[in-house]
């Protein structure tokens, strides 16, 4: 599938995108085919818009398998600034510097 939508394409597409995006942050149920109906002349677009929408929120709705609660190498990280690490010193919540082989950059 090739879309090439760009903001500039049809503003009043992108008004009415805009316009169901934000009902749905605030909790809204837009009513999809009411919106298709009376905007017959974007029809096609906006059913392109929703199957696509669709199929990123069924991608986004599977359920990765949970690390079991003991298992260390999932274990949360915490992060601490250190501005000076010196070798042993555990860093980035797991590792463990050996070395310090650098610094500054960029």
């Amino acid at each position: 599938m090739n879309h090439t939508h760009t903001p500039s394409d049809n503003p009043k597409l992108d008004a009415l995108l805009a316009e169901y995006l934000e009902a749905i942050e605030r909790g809204d149920k837009p009513d999809r085919a009411q919106l298709v109906a009376v905007n017959r002349d974007l029809a096609a677009e906006l059913q392109a818009f929703f199957t696509d929408l669709d199929r990123v929120q069924r991608a986004a709705d599977v359920s990765l398998p949970s690390p079991p609660p003991d298992d260390p190498a999932h274990a949360p990280t915490v992060i601490r600034s250190n501005p000076d690490p010196t070798p042993g010193v555990i860093i980035g919540g797991r590792y463990k510097l050996l070395e310090n082989i650098g610094e500054g950059g960029m």
